[in-house]
């Protein structure tokens, strides 16, 4: 098989296994929801798609062969492309919004607080650690945060609420179905990976740390209707762990 192929191949692959663990829930939400509110349904699946063929993407051979740099910035390109259009919803819609909403300051504070115990636990009780080059410091403390909160609180949650709506409320913030498969699929992409070789790898070590930081996260993005606060707390976690497996060798 020729290399487009297996590329092809793999992108395909990753989406349906990524995808799978949310077709249940999935299918009970479409189940309770107005058939005319479904029209836009189709924009996750297909999205997603695009999604794992940036992210796979063969490296461009001048660009650094450890951390993913090209993949986080077609992330960011494509989210940032489709918003534009205008075709769902503007900016605002998507959580591109400077100031919060009334009252969430605290309470953000608070949820910043309990997903930075996150770093703590994995550095003292789980013996993580991270590799402690220049290269994964700045890597860690600007692009993971930024493209993974773009696609999945930005446009996967949003294009969910506006589908299925956000009639529940939980510790003060307006969710829904949105809130509960993006988690789900965020918890997914962490430990559900088929390689180049187009074997299927599972993690559960990885997708415990992405369900606990994805509860956290998603609810940070409906009580504060903003992005930016889940921007940067994602980044924050994640450069923790980098600094404290650095003071800590």
């Amino acid at each position: 098989m020729n290399p487009a192929s297996m590329y092809l191949l793999q992108v395909v692959l990753n989406w349906s296994h990524v995808l799978a663990p949310a077709v249940p829930l999935a299918v009970v939400a479409v189940r309770t929801t107005r058939p005319d509110r479904l029209r836009n349904l189709w924009l996750l699946p297909a999205l997603f798609l695009l999604e794992m063929a940036c992210v796979l993407s063969p490296r461009a051979p001048f660009l650094p062969a450890g951390w993913n740099w090209q993949g986080k910035f077609l992330e960011c390109l494509w989210v940032l492309a489709f918003v534009a259009t205008g075709y769902a919803g503007n900016y605002a819609d998507f959580g591109f919004r400077r100031r919060l909403a009334a009252g969430a300051g605290r309470p953000l504070l608070l949820a910043a607080a309990l997903g930075l115990c996150f770093p703590i636990f994995g550095l003292f009780v789980a013996g993580f650690r991270m590799p402690t080059d220049v290269e994964t410091f700045l890597f860690e403390l600007t692009m993971p945060g930024l493209a993974e909160e773009l696609v999945f609180r930005g446009v996967f949650q949003s294009l969910l609420n506006q589908v299925f709506g956000r009639p529940w409320r939980l510790l003060g913030a307006q969710v829904g179905w949105g809130y509960v498969l993006t988690t789900l699929l965020f918890t997914a992409a962490h430990g559900i990976f088929v390689n180049r070789a187009l074997h299927p790898q599972f993690s559960a070590f990885s997708m415990l740390p992405g369900l606990y930081a994805g509860l956290i996260l998603g609810w940070m993005r409906e009580r504060g209707e903003s992005l930016w606060p889940c921007v940067l707390l994602h980044n924050s976690m994640d450069t923790a762990l980098v600094v404290g497996s650095v003071l800590l060798s």
